[in-house]
This record gives structure tokens, sequence and C-alpha cells, in this order.
């Protein structure tokens, strides 16, 4: 018999997110292609900060931090999508509508100083994806 002040052992339960594991480590492949770039650049030139009025080294940077600043936060909400039980279609939607926006996105600032195409489409599929997040949040919230 255990004392009074002894809790008593409690059975937890992991809550099981599998899409939302599946798209975030798909996104992180592609977070350490973009931090690798820059961090070789770096090294090559030994800058430690800035881009030394290099377009490409700018463009390099630019598309690492354009990926810091959405990916998370699209994360974030695609985590609690599938927390609240959305069905898992949705779920997929906004993370392979954002996945494959962000490869697009990689693939059109990869080479290029000038506005190219598949910079134009990633950037459209990443707004898609928010858009996803809201309207099918937004839905399951209302019925």
């Amino acid at each position: 018999m255990q004392p009074s002040w002894v809790e008593p052992r409690v059975r937890r339960v992991a809550m099981s997110t599998p899409i939302t594991l599946l798209y975030g480590s798909l996104q992180m492949t592609i977070f350490c292609i973009l931090s690798g770039r820059v961090m070789l650049w770096r090294f090559m030139t030994r800058t430690g900060y800035g881009d030394r009025e290099d377009q490409m080294a700018r463009a390099m940077v630019r598309a690492h931090a354009y990926f810091a600043e959405y990916v998370p936060v699209i994360l974030v909400c695609q985590l609690a999508m599938e927390l609240c039980s959305l069905p898992a279609w949705e779920v997929h939607a906004v993370g392979a509508t954002l996945f494959v926006g962000r490869l697009f996105h990689m693939w059109g600032m990869w080479g290029s100083t000038d506005v190219h195409i598949g910079r134009r489409i990633g950037a459209g599929l990443t707004f898609c994806a928010m858009g996803l997040v809201c309207i099918l949040s937004g839905y399951e919230l209302w019925t």
C-alpha cells in the first residue's frame, strides 16, 4: 500500500500527429538545404554577416529568410488542425500545398536574381496553404 502523499501512476497517452510530422520533416529537409547553402557561401567567402553586395548571396539569404518567415507559422496551424481532429485530407492538403510551394520557391530563387516563374508559383502556393488553413479551420469552427 502506498502512502497517501504518493501520487498514483497515471498512464499517459501520447497524442499522435503523424501528418504534421511527415510534412514537418519534409520542410526541415528544405530548410537544411537552404541553410547549408548560405553557410557554405559564408565559409567560402569568409563573410560573417551581410551579403557583400553580392546579388546571388542576397538571393540565397532571402530564400532562407522567406522560408523561416512563413513555414513555421503554417506548420503550427497545421498541427492545430490535426490536434483538433480535422479530416486527414484537409491536413494533407495544407501540408502538401505548402511543401510543393516551398520546393517551387527554392527552385525559383536557386540560381536567379530575377523574378523566376518558380518563385511566383512557390509564393502563390504558400499563400494558398495559408488560405486553406483559414478556410478549412474556419469552416470546422462554424459547423
